[in-house]
């Protein structure tokens, strides 16, 4: 049994389609959708989101956003999301580099909690690039 699922960005619409299953980190932890879920509306956090359509399996990186299910449709209304396969691997090694300097040198409070962001953001599009291979 599917159910429709659409991931907004502030950019767009990156998918828009039925799907059999979405898994998504939320603040609270890791969560299934699967058909006739209950209607909900929960945070997403920094991480991977999985969607399963039949044997096809699409990975993204998803920087944070809100996850609702209405009446049988699931929506993703994310900060950011990336399909693994459209990660530039170079930019992400390059902006957990940075993160890991920064985070080295600058003892600023506030900057300090920005750079440990912007490195979990980094790791996250490192590893689901790797997914896009087969290397996960």
């Amino acid at each position: 049994m599917t159910y429709k699922l659409r991931i907004v960005t502030p950019e767009g619409i990156v998918f828009d389609d039925q799907v059999d299953k979405v898994v998504a980190n939320t603040v609270t932890g890791e969560i299934c959708i699967l058909a006739k879920h209950i209607n909900l509306v929960t945070v997403i956090d920094v991480g991977k989101v999985k969607v399963c359509q039949g044997e096809k399996i699409i990975y993204g990186a998803c920087s944070g956003g809100l996850l609702t299910i209405k009446d049988g449709e699931c929506s993703i209304v994310a900060t950011t999301f990336e399909c693994a396969e459209d990660i530039d691997v170079a930019r992400a090694q390059a902006a957990k580099e940075r993160a890991e300097e920064k985070l080295k040198s600058d003892e600023d409070a506030k900057r300090q909690e920005m750079y440990k962001a912007k490195l979990k953001r980094a790791i996250c599009r490192l590893k689901v690039s790797s997914m896009a291979n087969g290397s996960n």
